[in-house]
């Protein structure tokens, strides 16, 4: 037997089992993109040491926020901010990204696992989009730590490596991700980044 667009039912069964998991799955990448980067704003704030960092590029993204966030950064880059305040806001803009995009994957993943929704070509057309930009936000993420490991001083190694694994039990926070029915890292503020900038 066929669903509704000719796929057997056994492999729509299978679909949503593999739609089942996709959030949880997505949460394990998320989780360890937030290690690193709290871990660098941490090292930031306690060696001043701040590498040079490029802005986000709208252009590799594709959902609406995701650009927004980009084009916002690229934006303050050129206009207002410092070397030390441009890295302090693109981990900001990034911790913001990943949450978002967990977010919209968990909740389209949900809505394909409903029988009133499971061929709709917006949810499908979602997930696509924010695993792309969770894919740009990784090679992103790679790209700040390279960079923080050229700009940090040898002496610096060990207590860098001391921050990525205490970032591993930074306590876990309700909100405000808590209302999508996700718990992860609080965001960094305006006020974490000008106190990271006035610590260095």
């Amino acid at each position: 037997m066929t669903g509704e667009l000719g796929f057997p039912k056994a492999r729509l069964s299978f679909s949503i089992c593999v739609f089942d998991s996709l959030s949880s799955h997505t949460e394990s990448l998320a989780d360890p993109l937030y290690i690193v980067l709290r871990a660098l704003v941490s090292h930031a704030r306690n060696y001043g040491t701040v590498p040079n960092v490029a802005p986000l590029d709208e252009e590799n993204f594709r959902t609406t926020r995701s650009r927004q966030v980009a084009r916002l950064s690229s934006l303050l880059t050129m206009v207002l901010f410092t070397k030390e305040s441009s890295f302090f806001h693109k981990v900001s803009s990034l911790e913001e990204l990943i949450g978002k995009l967990i977010v919209d994957i968990g909740i389209a993943s949900k809505a394909i696992m409903n029988d009133s929704s499971v061929h709709s070509a917006n949810e499908w057309s979602v997930i696509d989009s924010a695993h792309f930009d969770l894919n740009t936000s990784l090679r992103e993420t790679i790209i700040v730590l390279k960079s923080f490991l050229v700009a940090i001083p040898d002496k610096e190694l060990e207590a860098l490596e001391a921050e990525m694994n205490s970032s591993r039990y930074r306590e876990i926070v309700s909100e405000p991700v808590a209302q999508y029915g996700h718990e992860r890292w609080a965001p960094l503020t305006y006020e974490d980044i000008v106190g990271a900038k006035k610590a260095s």
